[in-house]
């Protein structure tokens, strides 16, 4: 293969990066471009694609934890939301089957599970998450 097709290779693939964000298609786009200039030294087409593949796994392993951790530093993931969720207060909106309920939290309509008997408007602690369900208990009013 010639340099030419490696150009559009990785002009290819880094416009994909731009289109889908993930940083998902930058490591081929890369590979690519070391492709242009390895290219006229490598003979067979199949060599050319093992080293390109290489390349790309090689700088995938090697720069995609880095790029993370600059690039999603403040996101804000699962893992964060489960950590400012549980613990908190809501109530009952609405009964939809037998253990399963639906609760608002932050502005938004939550599906809940629990397996104690809620009433609507009953005040309830979320004490976990599963899936996308909340984890429910009834809240017990404690006397000081």
């Amino acid at each position: 293969m010639s340099s030419t097709f490696w150009v559009i290779v990785a002009g290819v693939f880094l416009v994909l990066e731009l289109v889908i964000p993930g940083l998902v298609t930058v490591w081929f786009g890369l590979a690519g471009i070391v492709m242009i200039f390895l290219a006229p030294l490598i003979r067979d087409v199949n060599v050319e694609f093992y080293v390109f593949a290489a390349i790309s796994f090689v700088l995938l392993l090697l720069t995609r934890p880095i790029a993370k951790k600059y690039l999603y530093k403040n996101r804000k993931d699962d893992i964060s939301f489960g950590n400012r969720t549980v613990g908190r207060e809501t109530k009952i909106s609405k009964i939809l089957d037998e253990g399963i309920y639906e609760v608002a939290l932050d502005d938004k309509m939550w599906r809940a599970i629990s397996t104690d008997n809620l009433e609507v408007n009953e005040k309830v602690i979320i004490t976990g998450i599963t899936g996308n369900r909340l984890i429910l208990e009834k809240k017990i009013n404690k006397k000081q």
